[in-house]
């Protein structure tokens, strides 16, 4: 990336290390020039189309595999679906600009 150039970014992190990560950035030559909150936009989305992955993960993995792909699809009841909505993982989004 070049100086001036940006970079957009958006993961999951564990919400008691957030500073961490953010500083992790910095250090890394990126000022931060926005940061959003988007797990409530996340949880909207995995709910909207869980009827959706529900059928999908019936119909297409057997029975034995089913539990990791729904929680790896955030199916409501999942343990990620669980966690977004309960507080202990957050989902940001970055705008983040190179300095040096």
């Amino acid at each position: 990336m070049k100086l001036g150039g940006h970079f957009l970014y958006a993961d999951l992190h564990d919400a008691k290390t957030l500073d961490e990560w953010r500083a992790c950035l910095r250090g890394s030559g990126l000022a931060i020039l926005a940061e959003t909150n988007i797990t409530s936009n996340v949880v909207t989305a995995l709910d909207r189309d869980n009827q959706r992955k529900v059928t999908l993960i019936q119909r297409l993995v057997p029975s034995l595999l089913r539990p990791s792909f729904q929680n790896f699809a955030g199916v409501r009841g999942s343990q990620i679906h669980e966690v977004f909505q309960s507080g202990p993982l957050e989902y940001l989004s970055f705008v983040a600009q190179k300095q040096i």
